[in-house]
């Protein structure tokens, strides 16, 4: 198996070109497989719509690819029109 990533590529077409040099057992099906990996932060938990009760500790948990430095956790009980800050430098190792 083979794996390489291609970051930032340009927009429009790529052709890839694969080539087998050394295949003991002859020609051999292949697939070609591609994922795109988005700049975003998603957040897992609480993700909307849950029922947390007040006075109670909770986790916030979230994903993101590749970063690193701080993070800001906010939230916001209107649809985002505004933020209230929970905490300020969270390193990306804890998320």
């Amino acid at each position: 198996m083979e794996q390489i990533s291609i970051d930032n590529p340009a927009s429009g077409s790529l052709q890839i070109n694969v080539k087998g040099t050394s295949i003991p057992q002859g020609p051999q099906a292949y697939v070609l497989v591609y994922s795109f990996i988005m700049d975003e932060i998603v957040v897992t938990y609480p993700a909307g719509g849950e029922s947390l009760e007040s006075g109670t500790s909770n986790i916030v948990r979230w994903d993101t690819y590749d970063t690193t430095g701080n993070f800001t956790v906010e939230y916001s009980i209107n649809n985002g029109a505004s933020w209230t800050t929970i905490t300020t430098g969270v390193p990306a190792s804890r998320r």
